[in-house]
């Protein structure tokens, strides 16, 4: 059963022939994110890392490798999805809010990207189903990573009091870089 869901670009294929410790990194801030990756994907130092920061530095392109690595090393059943993916299967009428809840609360390791705070895209019922996801995920310490491009104070404030407080026991990260997307290609 394939686990990574496919991101709209199509960048999983290529992902998946790349390793979180073969990928080049262009900068400071790109090799200190990898590192942070590395140490809750792969050595599960701890249960979460929450970056964000402006677009195209590298976020979702090393976070897809990292999931990459960790389904192809010793682990498997790693996903990749994005908080549309989540809005959709929620919304479409075939997925129940339990089978999401079950898919994502339980993955070995999950990364969440392109969390957004616009009010079309984050209802309480979004909302309320991503949290209870993330507690249930810091309870069985899963490795988990939140993606998202607002400033960092907005995205934790987001969530409530009880998911903050589990998140600030993970790791936060900002990126602060330029767009890096023509060095990548994109």
């Amino acid at each position: 059963m394939e686990m990574i869901q496919r991101h709209p670009s199509g960048l999983m294929d290529e992902m998946r022939k790349k390793w979180i410790g073969t990928v080049p990194t262009l900068n400071a801030e790109q090799e200190e994110y990898k590192g942070k990756l590395r140490d809750v994907v792969i050595l599960g130092k701890t249960w979460c890392l929450t970056v964000f920061g402006s677009i195209g530095n590298g976020k979702t392109y090393l976070s897809q490798v990292a999931i990459n690595t960790f389904n192809n090393g010793r682990f498997e059943g790693g996903i990749y999805t994005t908080q549309p993916i989540i809005q959709s299967e929620l919304k479409d009428g075939k997925t129940s809010q339990g089978e999401v809840f079950k898919k994502y609360s339980s993955a070995p390791c999950l990364v969440i990207d392109e969390i957004s705070d616009r009010p079309n895209d984050w209802t309480d019922y979004v909302k309320t189903a991503i949290e209870n996801i993330l507690i249930e995920r810091h309870a069985q310490h899963l490795r988990t990573v939140l993606i998202g491009n607002i400033e960092g104070k907005r995205l934790l404030e987001m969530f409530d009091a009880r998911v903050r407080d589990r998140l600030s026991e993970g790791m936060v990260m900002q990126m602060k870089g330029e767009s890096l997307r023509r060095a990548y290609g994109e």
